[in-house]
């Protein structure tokens, strides 16, 4: 989610697990019979107390991450949207992402700390979103 000065709505952990100093983008799962379009509202909402317009697909990532001793590979899909209004009073206590602080950062300057943990974190692809990033411009 892009707000009008163009800065992307982003997640920062001090802490998230093992990890430390992370930066991610929303990520959301479906839930049965939802729409892709409900799902961005509703993780919009959870995650950032948020409302935004859907305007384009930016592609996925697939990611390789190992927990409790499995290999887990998943396909994230990123879409473009524009910030209608935020509150983060109104995000989901109970949601994993309570947790972080909302940041809304430069794109360039995100992907180059996305970058930078990836880095640090080798074996956690999942956490180089700056692919994604690199594709708002295009």
């Amino acid at each position: 989610m892009v707000n009008e000065h163009g800065e992307v709505a982003c997640h920062h952990f001090d802490t998230i697990g093992s990890l430390k100093d992370v930066y991610t983008l929303m990520r959301e799962s479906l839930e049965d019979s939802e729409t892709i379009e409900h799902c961005l509202e509703r993780g919009l909402m959870e995650e950032f107390g948020a409302k935004a317009t859907l305007e384009r697909l930016l592609g996925p990532i697939v990611s390789r991450f190992t927990t409790q001793n499995t290999v887990i590979e998943k396909t994230t899909l990123y879409f473009f949207m524009r910030c209608r209004s935020i509150d983060p009073a109104l995000r989901r206590l109970d949601d994993p992402e309570s947790d972080s602080v909302i940041c809304f950062i430069e794109p360039a300057q995100l992907a180059a700390k996305m970058r930078d943990q990836a880095k640090r974190y080798p074996d956690r692809t999942d956490i180089d979103e700056s692919s994604i990033l690199d594709r708002l411009n295009s």
